[in-house]
């Protein structure tokens, strides 16, 4: 299984809206998706990581403000550094999240192309 999934920290916790969602269904149908946010509940965020064990190669987009905690997210982020097949794609800035993105430094995505090339180019290399 390939997984993407998007992380949102967000202080609106009622922006249930996911256009990033829609455009990578829409890019690579044969992909699973799961977006969560800081908001999210245990549940939520134990089923984000039961998906991130049983995927294959898992693609993280982390979109963050300023500000709120981060809450479960941390728990999935713990998870990703025991993925040797996962990659993150991280844009904003979070105090927290960008001491923890140090220890993903050498699988963060480079900012140089589109997203979609990025996600193309991550699900489409032959595995």
């Amino acid at each position: 299984m390939h997984l993407y999934l998007h992380i949102r920290i967000i202080k609106d916790q009622f922006n249930f809206k996911n256009d990033t969602i829609d455009k990578v269904r829409s890019w690579l149908p044969h992909v699973s998706l799961f977006d969560v946010d800081n908001y999210s509940d245990n549940t939520t965020i134990q089923t984000a990581i039961r998906a991130m064990e049983m995927a294959d190669k898992i693609f993280i987009q982390i979109e963050a403000e300023q500000g709120p905690e981060p809450g479960g997210v941390l728990k999935i982020l713990n998870t990703a550094m025991r993925k040797s097949s996962a990659v993150i794609d991280y844009r904003g800035s979070h105090a927290v999240m960008d001491k923890i993105m140090i220890r993903f430094k050498d699988r963060l995505t480079s900012s140089d192309r589109s997203q979609q090339q990025k996600l193309a180019d991550f699900f489409n290399d032959g595995s």
